[in-house]
């Protein structure tokens, strides 16, 4: 499974694990090869709390080979076994998701020549989440002999603030 669609998932975990209606779910993954009978019954093991069995399911789904389509079939399972909230809210992150720059993405921004950077600020992008942020002054600006500032771009980097990549490294261990 990709990535992207295993951070759509575990972004709304709490919700589907809560909320999913297994077995109906595990059938279909059966009859389109995604799971097998041994994955049904390891799910089926676990224990007597349905909460800690639709984990379960997550966690084997995400070992699956992209080659099976297991993001694909599981929405599709959701979408025909009548739980088609769950497969809504999983599909709008993933499309979020995928129109967002990632983290490590750079945007750019043109800064007069000799910029002095400032130590990293703290705030929030425009989803709520919290970033750092390498932000630049302009002092000491060189100019050309006619007030016309040198200008170079310079590279502004938003970073995951240290909580949001502690919680992301929690649940892909958690749930991987």
């Amino acid at each position: 499974m990709e990535e992207l669609q295993k951070e759509a998932i575990m972004k709304n975990i709490t919700y589907v694990v809560d909320n999913m209606n297994r077995q109906p779910i595990m059938d279909c993954l059966v009859e389109s090869s995604v799971f097998t009978m041994t994955d049904v019954a390891t799910v089926n093991a676990i224990g007597l709390i349905d909460e800690d069995k639709n984990r379960e399911l997550i966690k084997i789904l995400f070992r699956k080979g992209e080659d099976l389509k297991p993001y694909e079939h599981f929405i599709r399972a959701l979408e025909k076994k009548h739980q088609k909230a769950i497969a809504a809210k999983i599909k709008n992150t993933h499309e979020e998701l995928l129109h967002l720059p990632s983290a490590e993405a750079s945007t750019t921004t043109t800064q007069p020549t000799a910029a002095a950077s400032v130590p990293g600020t703290s705030g929030t992008d425009g989803n709520g989440k919290s970033v750092n942020r390498e932000e630049t002054t302009n002092d000491n600006i060189p100019t050309d002999g006619e007030d016309n500032v040198n200008r170079q771009t310079v590279v502004v980097e938003e970073k995951p603030s240290k909580r949001n990549r502690f919680c992301s490294a929690f649940l892909k261990w958690k749930y991987l």
